[in-house]
């Protein structure tokens, strides 16, 4: 699959501009109704626990040779994965800082994240498995969307094929 734009896909995004939105909203409309009821309408709170999530995560990516059972390892979170604050995190999404701190809390009490005994921000381990579900669904989702979206870059395939779910 060729994911660059280039100059002729450009032209081609251009003319199927309608029906590549129409495509992509397959995969977003389902993605923000699945974030809206799992948060409970908090997509603030949603923002938080990705950024927290993300930061966290992100080193442990990088990192050659990683091993997945760190991160179900709380006590090597600290060595494996980059520890964040709300300051950070105010920083990274421009929520204020007080607002974070109130979403920080939340996240705590509901047990999707954990402040370690240096007060940095982790994302608990038990998070995959609580939004697992969620995250096959918006995959697959995903995956179709991009399907759609290569085969009208291309070769537009009929309006027909690209009814997105969630429509009679």
């Amino acid at each position: 699959m060729n994911t660059k734009l280039t100059p002729s896909n450009l032209e081609r995004l251009k003319l199927e501009r309608h029906r590549v939105s129409f495509a992509m909203s397959g995969f977003t409309l389902p993605l923000l109704r699945s974030i809206y009821s799992v948060f409970k309408g908090d997509i603030v709170m949603a923002m938080v626990l990705g950024e927290i999530a993300t930061h966290n995560v992100g080193a442990w990516l990088l990192t050659k040779g990683n091993d997945a059972i760190a991160l179900d390892d709380i006590d090597a979170h600290a060595k494996v994965l980059r520890p964040c604050n709300a300051l950070s995190i105010s920083d990274a999404t421009d929520i204020p800082r007080e607002t974070v701190r109130r979403k920080v809390e939340l996240l705590i009490e509901k047990g999707w994240i954990y402040r370690s005994e240096s007060g940095h921000l982790f994302v608990h381990p038990s998070v995959v498995e609580h939004f697992e579900p969620m995250n096959e669904e918006n995959l697959i989702n995903l995956l179709e969307a991009a399907s759609r979206i290569q085969s009208l870059m291309d070769d537009p395939p009929a309006l027909a094929n690209l009814k997105p779910k969630g429509l009679a």
